[in-house]
């Protein structure tokens, strides 16, 4: 059969994650079987993870004028002689020499490891960005920081995933709020507890889904880690006083960065936290792990 599919190699990646709703998984279930190329780019991709998954630091020694497309097929053996879906092959070797090539320090890549799995990226405090008077702005502001709450209850106990999927229900109230930021109908002190609340939206949807990505997993899922970047990014966006410490977006978006191996654009970012901001030390520390 054809396929239907518009993004397969996403669609692979959330449902090898378990990240797909109940009824999405059943529907590609039912897809992959009937669908050669989703079949057969399904088994290449989970070979592959369960390869980087047992060999481990092994991979970090093979010199890299032989990880090249004959190295690949040596270390898949037999399963290599499965995959014979012609889009397959640039795609598939991609993702592989992806990661080998990152997690190698003979590509003149580095190590990167975060994993959240005992320890937030960033704890969820309250009382560290609320501020002012607690008098709510309005109902619908009332009910958001309700919502938010929420949220980073499962946040901080370490529930990524259902902190992502209630934080995901909260985006048409967000787009609301941001609606309102906008027409300048707002008093200035309301449109500033809702750049506050917006901005730390952003920012910690954006540390769930770092979370996400890395936590218990050797190779970090790239799409969510795009995702995460993009929240950063809007997250920093969000205009606020210029007394305010913009240093925990850029840290995070310059780790991002170095997950996707774009050590360049890292570097220049991690570079803008100055001495005394929050995450200059961290900053410090990866910059040295990046190296020059």
């Amino acid at each position: 059969m054809d396929c239907t599919l518009d993004d397969r190699s996403r669609v692979i990646d959330d449902y090898l994650e378990n990240r797909l709703a109940d009824s999405a998984k059943d529907d590609f279930e039912a897809h992959y079987l009937e669908c050669d190329d989703c079949f057969a780019e399904l088994n290449f991709t989970k070979t592959l993870r369960d390869l980087i998954q047992k060999e481990g630091k092994a991979l970090l020694h093979i010199p890299k004028e032989k990880k090249g497309i004959d190295w690949l097929k040596g270390i898949l053996g037999n399963e290599y002689k499965k995959f014979r879906v012609p889009a397959l092959g640039s795609a598939g070797l991609a993702f592989a020499l992806y990661f080998l090539f990152f997690f190698s320090p003979q590509s003149n890549s580095t190590l990167i490891e975060f994993h959240y799995n005992e320890k937030v990226p960033l704890q969820y405090d309250d009382s560290a960005w609320r501020g002012g008077s607690t008098q709510a702005v309005d109902s619908l502001f009332d009910a958001f920081n309700d919502q938010f709450t929420t949220a980073m209850i499962e946040y901080n106990q370490l529930n990524y995933l259902p902190a992502e999927n209630l934080l995901q229900k909260m985006q048409p109230a967000v787009e609301l709020l941001q609606k309102r930021m906008r027409s300048q109908a707002e008093t200035q002190q309301n449109l500033n507890k809702l750049n506050v609340s917006v901005r730390n939206y952003y920012l910690y949807r954006g540390l769930a889904n770092l979370a996400i990505a890395t936590k218990d997993e050797k190779t970090p899922s790239i799409s969510t880690i795009q995702e995460a970047l993009t929240y950063f990014n809007k997250a920093k966006a969000i205009p606020v006083e210029s007394t305010v410490d913009r240093s925990r977006e850029n840290y995070f978006i310059g780790l991002c960065h170095a997950f996707q191996n774009d050590k360049d654009e890292s570097r220049r970012i991690l570079k803008t936290i100055h001495p005394g901001e929050q995450f200059h030390k961290q900053s410090v520390k990866l910059l040295n792990q990046l190296g020059d």
